[in-house]
């Protein structure tokens, strides 16, 4: 599932824009033949493959960084329609006060289990020891996924 809410606009857009300028210069240098150029065509097509390795370059590091430049959002705060059986619960952590995520989870599977297998968080908070609570402030991290209800926190001790 998490597959599917990767949000990579900037990096599709510029890897686009890539293969674009690759072609783009291919096109340009073969038409050298009919309408002569002020350049060389192979300044040409190397001004092509430059464009294409640095669009690509940058396309693949938003990718890495899980991110996109397009806006600010990263993946586990973009919109996605769940599955059928999934429940999507908004998660906060104490840590991190302002920022919320979604996490998707099978209606029948253990609270905790369900934040821990879509983990929103810095990799490092997840070595803590950690529990879930609810807005009335009940511990929660036991109960069955689809038995609660509004926005759930993340607690570490």
């Amino acid at each position: 599932m998490r597959n599917l809410r990767y949000f990579m606009s900037g990096a599709r857009l510029l890897i686009v824009l890539g293969f674009l300028s690759l072609i783009g210069s291919i096109i340009l240098a073969y038409t050298n033949n009919f309408t002569p150029l002020p350049w060389s065509p192979s300044v040409v097509i190397l001004a092509g493959i430059i464009g294409f390795v640095g669009f690509v370059s940058l396309g693949s590091a938003l990718i890495l960084f899980d991110t996109s430049w397009a806006t600010r959002l990263n993946r586990h705060m973009a919109h996605s329609t769940p599955d059928r059986d999934s429940i999507v619960r908004v998660v906060k952590s104490d840590v991190a006060k302002r920022k919320e995520y979604f996490v998707y989870g099978a209606p029948e599977e253990i609270v905790r289990e369900v934040v821990e297998n879509d983990w929103p968080f810095k990799g490092k908070l997840k070595s803590k020891d950690w529990y879930v609570i609810d807005s009335r402030e009940n511990d929660v991290s036991d109960k069955i996924y689809s038995e609660v209800e509004g926005t759930l926190k993340v607690v570490f001790e």
